[in-house]
């Protein structure tokens, strides 16, 4: 049976006392070179830490919980929000957090009692998160951070994506390499990423003299099924438009398949674009042009943001917008 190494253990090791490593641990100080050899010792020893004691010591977990909307299902694998979730997971295990996956729907009906016995240091809520779920987290007074959220919350730290100056950039480059007839397939525009992509978009149709069909203008679902639906009355218009953007890449992506299978040739009979940048959208057929949202970014400086309120709680960042830049590929 493998020995489970104890403080004592390093202390030995180390030639420290035993309260000195309990300090360090804990995340006290000492000096530097103290530190580094009860950090060595520990590595050396393996040792793993009592969650359990040690939360009882410094009333933390070391755990963090990531509220996502649950319609974006299955969403630890979900192409968009699993990149996400990955890089909150990995910036935690630097700070010495683990995290625990919810689902919007799962915590939505709790009561307050409930939501505190799960002893969270932290909330991370991520996409369509309900005022109502937000003002019960609230009222935990645990320090959360909201990621591409919908609501409009006072006094809260938010990490959202460009979303309309990334479309605003994509409509740009459909417009300049001549397309002036655009379809636009919408996610539902009551998530204010996909209202903030549609109000871009129609912006440089309007300043380019252009405006959107309405006819050519279809708001669903943000899933590949909704984007074959979409294609598919696209086929069928009176006014056939030559490009088609779709506000998410899984939507534009079951165009694609549509228009590959009616026998359309992808730019030369209508061009495809879609947003997000999501990892097999550079593996389609042709590969496809999309607005690239940096989702490891999102997710780190979320947890890195979180783990700023968790040690000052009174400390509110505001808004940070992260960047987004189009990615030119084939179907465009």
């Amino acid at each position: 049976m493998t020995k489970i190494s104890t403080i004592n253990d390093i202390a030995k090791l180390s030639g420290v006392s035993k309260s000195t490593v309990s300090r360090v641990l804990l995340g006290g100080s000492c000096k530097a070179a103290t530190k580094q050899k009860i950090l060595d010792a520990a590595r050396k020893l393996n040792y793993q830490p009592n969650r359990l004691a040690r939360a009882m010591i410094t009333k933390k977990t070391g755990i963090i919980g990531v509220v996502i909307y649950r319609k974006n299902k299955p969403f630890i694998s979900h192409p968009f929000y699993g990149e996400i979730i990955e890089s909150i997971a990995k910036e935690a295990k630097v700070e010495g957090y683990s995290i625990i996956m919810m689902a919007d729907d799962e915590i939505n009906n709790m009561s307050l009692n409930q939501l505190i016995q799960y002893r969270v240091d932290g909330f991370i809520l991520i996409g369509y998160i309900t005022v109502e779920l937000i003002n019960l987290i609230k009222k935990t007074e645990v320090p959360y951070v909201l990621i591409n959220n919908s609501t409009n919350v006072e006094d809260a730290t938010n990490v959202i994506n460009d979303d309309y100056k990334g479309a605003y950039d994509a409509a740009m480059h459909l417009i300049q390499k001549g397309y002036i007839n655009i379809a636009y397939l919408s996610g539902p525009i009551e998530h204010m990423s996909y209202k903030r992509r549609l109000d871009g978009f129609q912006a440089a149709l309007h300043e380019n003299g252009l405006r959107i069909n309405q006819q050519n203008l279809y708001i669903s679902d943000s899933t590949a099924e909704c984007g074959i639906d979409g294609a598919m009355k696209i086929l069928q218009s009176k006014n056939m438009p030559d490009a088609v953007f779709a506000s998410n890449d899984m939507m534009a992506i079951g165009a694609l398949q549509v228009f590959n299978s009616s026998g359309l040739k992808i730019p030369n009979d209508i061009a495809v674009m879609g947003f997000d940048d999501i990892y097999m959208s550079q593996y389609t057929v042709p590969s496809l042009s999309t607005v690239h949202v940096d989702k490891i970014q999102i997710g780190t400086i979320a947890m890195k943001k979180l783990y700023t309120m968790m040690n000052d709680y009174n400390h509110i960042d505001e808004c940070t917008v992260i960047p987004a830049k189009i990615v030119i590929r084939n179907s465009t």
